[in-house]
């Protein structure tokens, strides 16, 4: 009696076991199918966007150097991404009292700057380097980003006076800005025509 007992403690043990298991699968697949993709959502946006202009995007890879790395992938000008990081930081030095108010980091210019060339500390690009860089290659820069927001353009600063004077012919560089497309946070890609 003692041992049937047991086994059917035993069995009944197992079997709210089993049923604790299999209601915690059932909660965690409702849950998952719950759980939105904002990768995947950013990435339609952004896609519906570029559709109706026949441009796709051209992934580039995710090593903080994103930015530069899209621009080269575009520029006619021939620079690597380290080139373009050095150019970059050259533009802010020389032009720091356009830049010094948007620092927001507890440094200064020159500091900045450096941050900006290392090699071994990686200091992603943004508003400041596109500023920088449409000015350096003389170029109009489009950010285009999710949530069916207007392109962020970013034009030198005197491309309408070198055009009228027909000094330059203007190079356009297009991007697109991901919030959710690596779990590290923002990343830039090219876009190209199709």
């Amino acid at each position: 009696e003692k041992i049937r007992r047991k086994r059917e403690k035993k069995l009944r043990k197992e079997k709210n076991r089993a049923l604790r298991e299999a209601k915690l699968e059932e909660e965690s697949n409702n849950f998952s199918n719950n759980l939105i993709d904002h990768k995947q959502v950013e990435l339609d946006d952004i896609n519906e966007q570029l559709q109706s202009l026949n441009y796709e995007i051209k992934e580039i890879i995710a090593d903080g150097h994103c930015l530069f790395r899209a621009i080269a992938y575009q520029s006619s000008k021939n620079n690597d991404f380290m080139q373009l990081r050095n150019l970059c930081s050259q533009y802010i030095k020389q032009h720091a009292e356009n830049f010094i108010p948007f620092i927001t980091d507890d440094i200064t210019i020159e500091q900045y700057c450096q941050e900006l060339v290392n090699q071994q500390k990686v200091k992603w690009g943004g508003n400041l380097e596109l500023v920088a860089l449409s000015n350096v290659l003389n170029s109009t820069i489009t950010i285009y980003q999710a949530n069916n927001q207007s392109p962020l353009i970013f034009k030198p600063d005197n491309i309408e006076q070198q055009q009228q004077q027909q000094q330059i012919k203007e190079e356009f560089i297009r991007l697109s800005f991901h919030q959710h497309y690596y779990g590290l946070g923002a990343h830039y890609n090219a876009i190209i025509k199709k």
